[in-house]
């Protein structure tokens, strides 16, 4: 999204804020120019933090030399565990007024080790923001038929329509 946005146009409105850019791998020539131009204006000011997988940060060390000098304090995280992109997982759909039901967290980072596994540079907050949204999908279609079967024996206040079970976790 940042190669189609204007810093230099936008410098203003995130005076004295923190960005976080994901995939900063990607940032073309302009945006990169346009970042640098925005720190050097704000000159402690804005924090900005720079997110991607090792490999990409390396390219971008290389790529964009001049920028990446303009941080003084770099921290390189490890990437995150399936343990700990679960948690995130399970406090987005806290969000979302949705809960994890018995197994469902064991059921989550069995998930996410999967995906871990198929897709290594694809294991990030996007995805547990994915997961999440995919979970709530299947949750809420296998609550519609739980919602008939409460109403129909006249214990809808006892339906938990916002819970979501490890078998929403299943082939995600």
């Amino acid at each position: 999204k940042l190669n189609h946005i204007n810093l230099i146009q936008k410098k203003e409105a995130i005076a004295d804020c923190c960005m976080i850019i994901e995939e900063a791998g990607k940032m073309n020539t302009s945006s990169a120019a346009g970042l640098a131009h925005v720190i050097r204006a704000f000159n402690g000011r804005i924090a900005v933090i720079l997110e991607d997988t090792q490999e990409n940060m390396s390219r971008l060390a290389v790529e964009r030399e001049s920028l990446l000098r303009l941080f003084k304090s770099p921290i390189v995280l490890s990437g995150y565990t399936p343990e700990g992109l679960a948690l995130i997982t399970a406090e987005l759909l806290k969000e979302k007024d949705y809960h994890l039901l018995e197994g469902a967290e064991e059921a989550l980072t069995a998930c996410l080790r999967r995906r871990r596994e198929q897709t290594p540079d694809q294991f990030n907050l996007a995805l547990a923001d994915k997961i999440a949204a995919q979970a709530i999908a299947r949750a809420d279609k296998r609550n519609e038929s739980e919602l008939l079967k409460f109403a129909e024996s006249g214990n809808l206040g006892k339906a938990d329509l916002e819970g979501i079970a490890a078998e929403d976790f299943a082939e995600i």
